[in-house]
């Protein structure tokens, strides 16, 4: 639903069908040390919705690796997100909690309700279809999988979709002049429905189709997935450690998304309940403090998700240490895997690298990972699996170079490691 419009209080209209929200009262007014909060609130939401967003974006566009279908899915929650925290709330907090009336002219009045409208049916549908294709992927797990090509259609689908229904809202919208009892004008931006009964029956149909439809959806989804995946065993389950490994990355996957949608639901709850019941709320003592709080709460979504995908995701939560790796409490481990991805920008290209194993003295030549710029960075860290077991025995780290970032000074101290010529040729031969 849209919620760009303000009844002020004691004022009767000129050109009005209804107000989302009437205050009645005058005693309502909301003191200048609760503005200055409330400014605070709103715009630690923006900022963090803003900019913890175009990070998530950064993470799966700037990185090889991270472009999975999920993630496709992932960055156009991020990009809805991202328009309600530049478009949506600061105008709508301005407007309805600090001035009262709407100053920003009419070219505005129609695109922010409209463009709120689009966000919340970004969210709903996007979640929607990471539901629809998690679904698709462990229940039936034979049939083939969802294709990037297919992701971004279907990511187009909802967005022809977020467009078109919502766009009442922008016809409708238009900029109302009150005047008080006494006598002083105030201009508010609203929807002016003809008859004012087809307001109440799209408003009804616009909370159907933006949050009981998808949650009602993904609740079924979501139902089935953690069946298979917590409640029952697939037939002829393999046992090794790599499906073991796949299982537990699934059930991580889930989980996350499951949050998500959690987060979704609860905080837009409230302010749709308010916004079903408003008529009946109008006379209410504070009833403008309760919509505060309940438009925070469903305003503050923007910003949520980020949070949840670097708390339960490790690929997005390293994405978020390398961005701000400048900082002491955020610098990436050296452990194999960790920074290499990142370092490197994502580049699957491979490369040669020679690992020393004590136990034979002989080099061994095997293919890796990609490893940073700095041979400091390769010295502290060796990316191949038998490296990590040892590691695991409490043997100290195992030193390597690689073609990409090899330096004199490392070649050497492999090579002081040789104790014949046949060693030292194998290793100038792989460097």
């Amino acid at each position: 639903m849209a919620t760009t419009a303000a009844f002020p209080a004691n004022a009767t209209a000129t050109n009005v069908s209804s107000a989302p929200y009437p205050f009645a009262d005058d005693d309502q007014a909301i003191p200048p040390a609760m503005q200055a909060v409330m400014v605070l609130m709103y715009t630690a939401i923006c900022v963090l919705a803003s900019g913890g967003n175009a990070i998530v974006c950064y993470i799966v566009i700037g990185y090889q690796r991270m472009r999975t279908t999920t993630n496709y899915f992932i960055v156009n929650l991020a990009v809805g997100d991202i328009l309600m925290a530049l478009l949506c709330i600061p105008f709508d907090f301005v407007a309805n909690q600090l001035l009262d009336y709407w100053p920003f002219g009419d070219a505005l009045c129609p695109v922010v309700g409209y463009v709120q409208a689009v966000s919340v049916f970004l969210s709903a549908y996007t979640m929607v279809a990471i539901s629809l294709d998690r679904f698709h992927a462990i229940v039936y797990p034979l049939r083939p999988r969802l294709t990037g090509g297919q992701a971004k259609a279907i990511i187009g689908i909802v967005w022809l979709v977020s467009l078109a229904v919502p766009v009442p809202i922008a016809v409708t919208s238009t900029v109302v002049t009150y005047v008080r009892r006494d006598g002083a004008r105030g201009d508010h931006c609203e929807e002016d429905w003809l008859p004012p009964k087809a307001q109440n029956a799209y408003s009804w149909s616009l909370m159907t189709l933006q949050y009981l439809a998808p949650l009602l959806a993904l609740s079924v989804t979501y139902s089935v997935i953690c069946y298979h995946l917590w409640g029952k065993r697939p037939p002829g389950e393999a046992e090794d450690s790599r499906d073991q490994r796949l299982e537990r990355s699934k059930r991580k996957v889930i989980k996350m998304m499951i949050a998500v949608v959690v987060m979704f639901a609860l905080l837009w709850l409230p302010l749709n309940t308010f916004m079903v019941f408003a008529d009946m709320v109008a006379g209410w003592a504070y009833v403008r403090h309760l919509w505060f709080v309940f438009h925070w709460l469903a305003m503050s979504h923007a910003c949520v998700n980020p949070f949840i995908y670097s708390y339960m995701n490790s690929k997005f939560r390293n994405g978020f240490r390398h961005v701000f790796r400048f900082l002491p409490c955020c610098r990436l481990p050296a452990t194999p895997g960790s920074i290499e991805m990142y370092e490197n920008g994502g580049s699957t290209v491979r490369h040669t690298s020679v690992s020393l194993y004590p136990q034979t003295n002989k080099p061994r030549v095997t293919a890796a990972r990609p490893v940073g710029r700095e041979c400091s960075s390769c010295l502290a860290r060796s990316s191949n699996s038998l490296a990590t077991d040892w590691r695991k025995k409490g043997a100290p780290p195992l030193p390597h170079v690689c073609n990409h970032c090899a330096s004199a000074s490392a070649t050497t101290h492999l090579l002081k490691e040789q104790p014949d010529a046949r060693g030292r040729h194998a290793l100038l031969s792989a460097v």
